[in-house]
């Protein structure tokens, strides 16, 4: 390949730190510059003269090294002195290779996009109550808090809800640097800050930020994701929270008299989530820090594999300030899986995602009896019955007498459109259902149905004589929205009903309104209904003047009479111009002609008396709004004259509505024999509010047109035929758009509910607010009804309501990023601590179509776990503040549980979970002011860290530093080679010191012992111990887990153990240059015995040109813009793809590689910044692999030519030896060999391998990487 005559002149940002420390960690040592690192327990004061002249100073440092490479000052999109020392730039590649070689040029990295990562939980963790947090350590939550500056960086907030009103506050404290001068003006109008939000900022298209249409140019917040993490750590206290229409309570904060600092780095993007570049966010956590904020919640993603990065050395130097950094895990614990854990780095805690213990559950029966009963002990309770099958809330319920229920006849049609509002046209509303009183009081069962049914408002129907104004006073007093809709009779009543929406109709039905002849108006009300059309009511000889009036006001096309010439008379029928008769020879006739007109195989057909009329109101409007028949019956025997039409009908489900006296056993028989329905499966997921019941299909076998079955298998937006989910449950499938989005597919299908169901039994079950009843299931499960559906002739299912009883908690949420932590090689414990992260509900962001409007949300994430480690580390900060980052840390982890509500284990998808998903356990909030000792970290402890897990990040390594002897309230060893021996220090802060005991609970197969075994710590003083570790029987490459517990009387400091044991360790990879070399290779084994050691390789790579097209920048449409196939032969050990930045055609790609079996589906990839990209593959399966080059950051249509290289090693090559190729080894001795090659051709790159074997058993491995110079030119 040619090498390039020019380095590409398009730039792009990068972020550039320069070695001088910020302004939070400067010591002094420059002539003239004071120190302006601040004391324990102040605050940064970037105002001070010290500050300023140091930040001048660092100001001229970054002027200097642009002059240097001729970079001009415009170029610059950021500068950070605070917590950061150094800058985000736009450059070329000729210019960023000048940069690199400055000598006070630390790192350079470029621009990353990053994204955030959705019973209240104040009760469930302990802080609301006589006994809770807030009353034993504040004095009431309007004090919790108080004094204290929570920063969120995030998508923004909502200045106008509730949450965060700012009554009550004082000013804000006289150390506080920020302001809301910076808060901006958008499309709304100002960002107002109040005495809560005493500061706000925001970052938006000049760091690089994608600011699409209807975002706000300010901090308000348009996705909701920081407002509900803001309001989740320091939400005002009491704020009463309504989602989707349901009251849920009053929400709360964690610390609800802290004030807020809003630092919007986050945006609205397209699909609905957030994102932002580090460049904004890194220049977040400078203004916090130096604003003076006490506290950061960062629920953003970040690296699982470095600790180094821009972001996180900014919180380096905030935790060094004195500023608690909360962080949250990452939601890839149900994708990703292991060692998914994003922030990695010791000083900010990380937090996983657990639930907690307001009930959620709600199961769905599938199959089962088609004949059920729905009734009460009365009518009253029968129409309650029947509401039950709404789902809540409603706009409206209808309410009659249930004694001189005449009123209600022309309810149905009301009912199941929602109502004739005159602000809106039929079937705009939601359904209504219709509810029974008595004249002179409110039936305790039709009050506790309206409690459940949550309406706008309920509609008298009826006047005083028929409903007494008792009743209308006592719903007004329950707080209901009440209107009347009546005339002087029964016939003025329907036609003020039917006159209540606006404009003409095509349609009316008229049904005689005299005594004993209703029920041919109850038949008739589903089909009114499914017509749109209204009821009125007739005399049977005349038509009322009221009835007369309101058809010339509606001007209807078709006038059709329900019931023969005995309930309306043929005068009656020539006086109202009818066009058309529904009838029989009597009722049930009748109801059979009218049930005629209906399509065969509905999903369900009531059935009802026609002899007890009130039952049947209520069910004629339920059946109305599902578009189904209602059959009247016999009390004692089902009426032969209706047999055939219930055969045509063939409904799915046919409920009877009401009792053994309206529906005698009889007829239940006689029905269940006609409709035997199937045997019943009952499944257990999650769900909010109401259930339903209904047929059931499943969306992957009715996509819509210009959608495949693989769309609506997801319920993407309009890939579902409407006609085929119309009143049917629709089966969802989880993945690609979000979950709530599918529900809204069911909705606009005109589905009637949801099964959501998993992929598998990792991913999460969450208990969204959808818009349909909804219910989410496991795999195992969703598997088990997909089945049923697709075996049954006529699936049905039933939805359960959501059960409110409290659940065992906590469960570890599936999405939750787990452990080992990559950045510290399982050296250090993360996550470091759980909370709830699974339907928290909050504040979110304003209605987008009038954003003066605040709404509410519940969503699931370590977004939302992380915040209620902030807002609990907020308390700790007013109550301790002495203490350090590291201090309130250790606090809570001490002192967490690692035990659900019923004693077990904490639970991950129905198994044992473990440290590596929860760290420490679940935060105890009560329990972690009386912690008896700390962990105490710092800077030079953290340095240590550094050294030993990125010694290229830190001067002055010794090298000598072991990861594992963090202080840290956690041990953890990720490769335990026989034994090892950990040092802790322990800090006093009870202020008496106190005679510790030590208990131990070994990991499985090791023995732990502790070193003094009696801990003598002076009051307010420290105490160093070792802990020692040896591996006895435990399985190599296996964690191990144990408790180390320090015991002083009711005081028990613990930490949790985390080993893995290794027959050795050995590095992963050594490397070597030239055709002809040597190398050293140590290490150490773990066992006493003979160790063989087998070389493999030399192998030269195989190298091709891949010429690679970009569709789209950040990956375009899909992860290949390159496909190929390669073959691995049989005999295989190490496959090795890979491509080198500086091979490729076009400087500074981002090229990412992955690695696909010949079916497509993915089984590794390499994706870092840049193009230095390989995936190595030990022991692959011979056969056909795809390999797929992805041109990430390349316009669409840019090419770049890629030189990608292949090993396949297998066996030696006789240029490989080792020596000693054998030895005896000692346990824990180190052994040092030498590689040796020779004979290699030059500029090539080669690849071989060193086998580590115990009695022909290979108990590890080394790559060896040798390169003979420069690659050819291509």
């Amino acid at each position: 390949m040619a090498a390039p005559t020019e380095l590409s002149s398009e730039k792009a940002t990068y972020i550039v730190q320069l070695k001088d420390t910020p302004i939070a960690a400067y010591e002094g040592g420059i002539r003239g510059l004071s120190a302006t690192k601040p004391q324990t327990g102040d605050k940064v004061d970037v105002e001070s003269s010290s500050a300023q002249a140091y930040a001048d100073h660092l100001s001229k440092q970054r002027q200097s090294t642009l002059k240097a490479v001729g970079i001009a000052s415009d170029r610059v999109v950021a500068e950070y002195d605070t917590v950061f020392n150094g800058m985000a730039v736009e450059l070329t590649q000729s210019e960023l290779a000048h940069l690199r070689k400055q000598g006070n040029v630390v790192q350079v990295w470029e621009d990353e996009v990053r994204h955030a990562d959705t019973v209240q939980t104040p009760d469930y963790l302990g802080l609301s109550g006589e006994g809770g947090v807030w009353n034993s350590y504040f004095e009431g939550p309007e004090n919790a808090g108080e004094g204290i500056i929570v920063g969120v960086i995030d998508t923004g907030i909502d200045p106008l809800n509730p949450s965060f009103a700012g009554d009550g506050f004082a000013p804000a404290p006289a150390d506080w640097n920020g302001d809301c001068a910076e808060a901006g003006t958008d499309w709304y109008g100002e960002f107002e800050c109040n005495g809560k939000i005493i500061g706000a900022r925001w970052y938006g298209a000049e760091y690089g930020n994608n600011v699409i249409d209807g975002e706000y140019t300010s901090a308000r917040d348009r996705n909701g994701h920081g407002s509900h993490t803001a309001g989740t750590a320091a939400g005002n206290h009491g704020v009463d929270l309504r989602i989707g229409g349901i009251p849920l309570g009053q929400a709360s904060g964690m610390a609800p008299a802290a004030y807020l600092a809003v630092y919007k780095g986050l945006w609205q993007t397209a699909d609905g989530n957030g994102s932002g570049t580090t460049a904004g966010l890194v220049q977040a956590i400078d203004d916090a820090v130096a604003d003076g904020v006490d506290v950061i919640n960062y629920s953003i993603s970040g690296s699982s594999t470095s600790v180094t990065g821009p972001d996180e050395i900014a919180f380096f130097y905030a935790a060094a300030a004195g500023i608690f950094v909360a962080t949250s895990a990452g939601n890839s614990g149900d994708t990703v899986g292991e060692s998914s854990v994003a922030h990695n780095a010791p000083w900010t805690t990380t937090v996983a995602a657990s639930t907690h213990s307001r009930g959620a559950e709600m199961d769905v029966t599938v199959g089962g009896p088609a004949v059920e009963r729905w009734s009460g002990s009365d009518r009253y309770a029968t129409a309650a019955r029947i509401a039950d099958e709404y789902t809540a809330p409603v706009e409206r319920v209808y309410l009659a007498s249930g004694r001189d229920f005449a009123d209600a006849l022309a309810a149905a049609p009301a009912g199941a459109a929602g109502g004739f509002s005159p602000a809106a046209e039929l079937w705009e509303t939601s359904e209504s259902p219709v509810l029974l009183t008595k004249q002179d009081g409110l039936p305790a069962v039709t009050a506790d149905a309206l409690d459940m049914l949550l309406p706008q408002e309920v509609v008298i129907l009826g006047g005083p004589v028929a409903v007494s104004q008792d009743v209308e006073d006592q719903l007004v007093d329950a707080g209901y929205t009440v209107r009347r809709v009546f005339g002087a009779n029964r016939y003025e009543t329907a036609a003020e009903l039917a006159l209540q929406r606006e404009g003409g109709v095509d349609t009316v039905y008229v049904a005689t309104g005299e005594a004993g002849a209703f029920p041919d108006a109850l038949s008739g009300g589903p089909l009114a209904s499914v017509d749109g059309a209204p009821i009125l009511l007739t005399r049977r000889d005349h038509v009322p003047a009221a009835t007369r009036e309101a058809i010339a006001e509606l001007a209807p096309s078709n006038i059709v009479v329900l019931g023969g010439p005995v309930a309306v008379s043929e005068a009656a029928y020539a006086e109202l111009g009818a066009t058309e008769r529904i009838s029989g020879a009597d009722r049930y006739a009748t109801s059979a002609a009218i049930a005629a007109r209906f399509e065969a195989s509905v999903s369900m057909a009531l059935v009802a008396s026609g002899e007890n009329f009130p039952d049947a109101l209520s069910a004629a409007a339920f059946a109305g709004s599902r578009g189904v028949p209602v059959v009247l019956t016999k009390s004692s025997s089902l009426p032969n004259v209706v047999v055939p039409e219930l055969e045509r009908l063939d409904p799915a489900l046919v409920p009877l509505a009401g009792g053994e006296i309206a529906v005698g056993t009889t007829v239940e028989t006689t029905l269940t024999e006609m409709f035997p329905g199937e045997e019943a499966q009952t499944f257990s997921g999650v769900g909010n509010g109401s259930g339903t019941v209904g047929e059931l299909v499943d969306a992957e076998d009715i996509p819509a047109a210009g959608f495949t079955a693989a769309d609506s298998r997801l319920c993407l937006l309009g890939s579902v035929d409407d006609a085929a989910a119309a009143g049917k449950i629709v089966i969802c499938t989880r993945g690609s758009n979000a979950r709530v989005e599918k529900s809204q597919e069911v909705l606009e299908s005109g589905g009637i509910g949801m099964i959501q169901v998993n992929n598998n039994d990792t991913e999460s079950l969450n208990a969204d607010f959808h818009s349909v009843p909804s219910i989410h299931l496991t795999g195992t499960d969703g598997a088990a009804v997909k089945a049923y559906e697709e075996s049954s002739a006529r699936p049905v299912a039933r939805i359960s309501d959501q059960s409110t009883d409290p659940v065992n908690a906590p469960e570890m949420a599936g999405f939750s990023s787990y452990g080992p932590a990559l950045a510290g090689g399982g050296d250090l414990l993360k996550p470091d601590i759980t909370a709830p992260g699974v339907d928290i509900a909050a504040a979110y962001h304003g209605d987008w179509d009038d954003p003066g409007t605040p709404t509410f949300d519940q969503i699931s994430g370590t977004s939302m776990s992380s915040p209620h480690i902030a807002g609990l580390a907020a308390l700790m900060k007013q109550e301790f503040p002495g203490w350090s980052p590291a201090a309130i840390k250790s606090a809570m982890m001490t002192t967490a549980r690692d035990t659900d509500d019923n004693g077990g284990p904490i639970q991950r998808a129905g198994s044992d979970a473990s440290p590596l998903d929860y760290g420490a356990g679940e935060v105890r909030p009560g329990a972690s002011y009386n912690p008896g000792l700390v962990y105490d970290a710092g800077v030079i402890d953290w340095l240590d860290y550094l050294c030993a897990v990125a010694p290229a990040a830190v001067d002055g390594c010794t090298g000598g530093e072991d990861a594992s002897d963090l202080n840290y309230p956690s041990i953890a060893i990720g490769d335990l080679a026989g034994s090892q021996t950990v040092t802790r220090t322990v800090t006093d802060v009870t202020g008496v010191g106190g005679t510790y005991a030590v208990e131990v609970e070994a990991p499985e197969g090791t023995t732990v012992s502790v070193s003094p075994e009696v801990i003598e710590v002076p009051a307010n003083g420290t105490a160093t111990f070792e802990v020692t570790i040896t591996v006895t029987t435990a399985a190599p490459g296996q964690y191990t887990f144990g408790q180390l517990r320090l015991v002083n009387g009711d005081i028990v400091v613990e930490s949790p153990i985390a080993v893995q044991p290794v027959y050795m360790s050995a590095p992963t990879e050594v490397t070597g240059e030239g055709v002809e070399g040597s190398t050293g290779l140590s290490f150490t084994p773990a066992f006493d015995g003979e160790l063989d050691l087998q070389v493999a390789g030399l192998v030269a790579s195989q190298v091709a040109d891949r010429t690679v097209v970009s569709d789209g920048p950040e990956g375009g449409a899909g992860v290949g813009d390159n496909i190929f196939q390669i073959t691995v032969p049989a005999g295989t050990k190490t496959l090795r793809v890979g491509f080198f930045d500086e091979e490729i055609s076009v400087p500074g790609t981002d090229m990412d590689l992955y690695l696909a079996t010949s079916a497509g589906s993915i089984i590794a990839q390499s994706a870092n910044e840049g193009s230095d990209e390989s995936i190595t593959i030990q022991d692959p399966t011979p056969g056909t692999y795809l390999v797929a080059i992805d041109y990430w950051n390349g316009a669409r249509g840019a090419s770049a030519t890629v030189p990608t290289h292949i090993w396949a090693v297998s066996s030696s090559a006789g240029n490989l030896t080792v020596d000693p190729s054998s030895v005896s080894t000692v346990s824990g001795e180190p052994v040092d060999a030498t590689l040796s090659w020779t004979g290699l051709t030059a500029s090539r790159r080669y690849l071989g391998l060193v086998s580590y074997l115990t009695g022909g058993e290979e108990v590890g491995r080394t790559i060896v990487d040798v390169t003979t110079g420069a690659p050819a030119a291509r």
